[in-house]
């Protein structure tokens, strides 16, 4: 059976009267996927959503004999209970990544069947909520909130004896692929690739729930920037078989240089928030995704930072399709760091991060925090950082096939892959840093922060992940850009703005020419791709439309894609 989408209509209340022992009263209809804030969702709320409950109602039908019945949410924020005919089934908390229940013993065969969902998001409280805004509107950098379920819901049947798990490890140089299995039951498992339909490389054996399984290939297509080259890959045990695609690529640093297949590759990448008109964390359409990838492309970006939010796994898919780079990125802002306590739900959540996105070969930097600031009530005492280099043990044990940056910006920790930094000052004050950094091995910016043994160590690797963030700025009636613009209410961006798209364009150039022309540098990320909501700092505006002219475009692509010094 294919998997059947409960996409469109569901009831809907905000405000949740289970709590005070009323009957619920379902008032209004919403549009799932879309959170109950945004406009497409059909609600528009924007007040403080504290708990709410979805309700829908689907025909009965016989579950296959050997299979089992499955719901799945692509994401809910942020505690979600799922109740099937008034049986909870699962609790799920975190606002970001996937979750199912096995709904076989409470599936009424004949009849209806009523999903109900309570959620509780409560804005107060630690929780990783990334740029959603704890106030009444958006702010400075803080966005709509999006409470509720916000990626598509479904309901599948699967073997009950089934692969419960799949982890590719790509061999460039043999070519080859280790292929990690966990499985539910033992049993034979053949695994085969394919590239273009032509099989090209296969290996069966017993699955012992859990195991690893090398695959030589007879064809080697590497994943490049600009060119995916994806494997087709069939896994077959217990009869049923899992459709899987898998990138044949290396990513690590070696010294200062970031290497891609063995070859020095400078990230040009561009800011990506994951917000989109009417939908707010959801687009109006999967093709938006690809359309946003295609866009930065035009420009000369190679990747993109996904920035304080974990996004939809269909955009992860266009990014393998296209070659484009990705900075897998957990919304970590409204975490207390400085609190232990919150560790092991952090590290649960981030699991399931590394766990959903681990086989796409765009991801090629793990990126768990951004910007941790100094969590010390003492003045020139070193801040806390045991939660942050405990989360990049994690993952680096999780995962030693990828790099990781500890933190994006903020307080580095002790143990990094990159020692990345943000600053939003001119061409002429990230000059003067890199010649720093060039000439004397330190690294001092405007948004590095902490003391020994935290500092920047010479001979690592360097990226700008953070800088531009230009506001193109028409309306002379407009507030000028000042240092409290971050908690503005009006339209803002960083620096001073500019009057037309060719100083515009210009002022763009500039920074990029001077962090290419560093051999210190491996990469950069330049805010933004486009505006949001009052963050009108974009190269598009929020329904995307270019800023600048096709005349302007070819020049801007020609300036990001010349070779950098590095290279």
């Amino acid at each position: 059976m294919d998997k059947i989408f409960l996409d469109g209509q569901w009831s809907f209340c905000i405000d949740d009267q289970s709590e005070t022992g009323e009957p619920i009263t379902y008032s209004h209809a919403i549009n799932v996927p879309y959170a109950a804030e945004s406009k497409l969702s059909g609600v528009g709320f924007t007040g403080d959503i504290r708990s709410c409950r979805y309700k829908k109602a689907i025909a009965g039908f016989a579950v296959p004999e050997g299979e089992r019945l499955f719901l799945r949410f692509g994401a809910c924020d942020y505690v979600a209970t799922v109740f099937i005919n008034g049986h909870a089934v699962c609790v799920h908390e975190g606002g970001y990544t996937p979750f199912e229940a096995d709904i076989t013993d409470f599936w009424l065969t004949k009849g209806e069947n009523v999903i109900e969902v309570a959620v509780l998001d409560d804005m107060r409280e630690y929780k990783a909520s990334g740029k959603q805004t704890k106030k009444d509107k958006p702010y400075g950098c803080f966005y709509t909130r999006a409470t509720g379920i916000w990626q598509s819901v479904y309901i599948e049947c699967r073997k009950s004896e089934r692969i419960t798990d799949v982890k590719f490890f790509p061999d460039i140089n043999a070519p080859a692929v280790e292929v990690a299995l966990k499985s539910n039951a033992k049993g034979e498992v053949s695994i085969e690739f394919f590239y273009e339909n032509r099989l090209c490389g296969k290996t069966e054996g017993v699955l012992d729930f859990d195991g690893r399984f090398i695959c030589r290939l007879s064809e080697k297509h590497l994943w490049e920037i600009g060119n995916g080259r994806l494997y087709d890959v069939v896994i077959t045990f217990a009869g049923a078989k899992t459709a899987l695609r898998c990138g044949l690529r290396e990513v690590k640093f070696d010294g200062v240089k970031f290497l891609l297949n063995g070859k020095s590759v400078f990230q040009r990448l561009v800011l990506d928030q994951g917000y989109y008109p009417g939908g707010d964390y959801t687009p109006a359409s999967a093709t938006d995704f690809e359309e946003d990838i295609r866009r930065a492309q035009a420009l000369g970006f190679n990747g993109a930072r996904l920035h304080q939010k974990v996004f939809d796994p269909a955009y992860l898919d266009a990014a393998d399709r296209l070659g484009f780079l990705v900075w897998d990125e957990f919304p970590s802002w409204g975490v207390d760091f400085g609190n232990l306590e919150y560790f092991d739900c952090y590290r649960s959540q981030w699991k399931e991060v590394l766990d959903r996105d681990f086989n796409h070969p765009s991801v090629v930097i793990w990126c768990p925090f951004n910007e941790v600031w100094n969590n010390s009530t003492k003045l020139n005492v070193a801040p806390d950082l045991r939660f942050i280099e405990n989360i990049y043990e994690f993952t680096k044990a999780y995962d030693p096939s990828r790099p990781c940056v500890d933190v994006s910006g903020g307080y580095h920790g002790r143990k990094t892959d990159l020692f990345d930094f943000h600053s939003y000052g001119s061409a002429e004050d990230i000059s003067d840093i890199l010649c720093r950094l060039e000439n004397k091995g330190e690294l001092v910016a405007d948004l590095i922060y902490g003391a020994p043994p935290y500092r920047f160590k010479k001979g690592m690797p360097v990226m700008l992940s953070e800088f531009g963030g230009i506001a193109m700025i028409e309306n002379s009636n407009v507030p000028t850009v000042n240092e409290d613009a971050v908690l503005a209410e009006e339209p803002w961006g960083y620096g001073k703005g500019e009057t037309s798209p060719d100083k515009f364009a210009e002022r763009v150039i500039s920074l990029v020419d001077v962090i290419l022309d560093s051999p210190s540098v491996s990469g950069f990320c330049y805010t933004q791709l486009y505006d949001i909501m009052q963050e009108q700092n974009g190269l598009f505006t929020y329904e995307r439309k270019c800023k600048f002219s096709e005349k302007e475009v070819e020049r801007i692509k020609r300036h990001i894609s010349r070779r950098a010094a590095i290279e």
